[in-house]
């Protein structure tokens, strides 16, 4: 599983999506010292998956997709 190669550098983003199968895998990942980004509610044209990892507590930010574009260039 990608979750045993998790360091302090790795990041997961949830996009817009249907139903919930993200979400396991999104907090498996925050568990194990990933940063968690999720794709606001007003940017996703179905807002399932990420409500579903807000939901579980698992979202460290929420942004609109064209953040999430901004603030993922600037750390790479």
């Amino acid at each position: 599983s990608i979750a045993s190669h998790v360091n302090g550098r790795t990041l997961a983003i949830v996009l817009t999506g249907m139903g919930a199968d993200g979400c396991e895998g999104a907090q498996i990942l925050k568990k194990n010292g990933a940063q968690v980004w999720v794709q606001d509610e007003a940017t996703s044209v179905v807002n399932g998956m990420p409500a579903s990892v807000i939901d579980a507590g698992a979202a460290d930010y929420v942004y609109s997709i064209d953040d999430i574009a901004k603030y993922l260039a600037q750390k790479v």
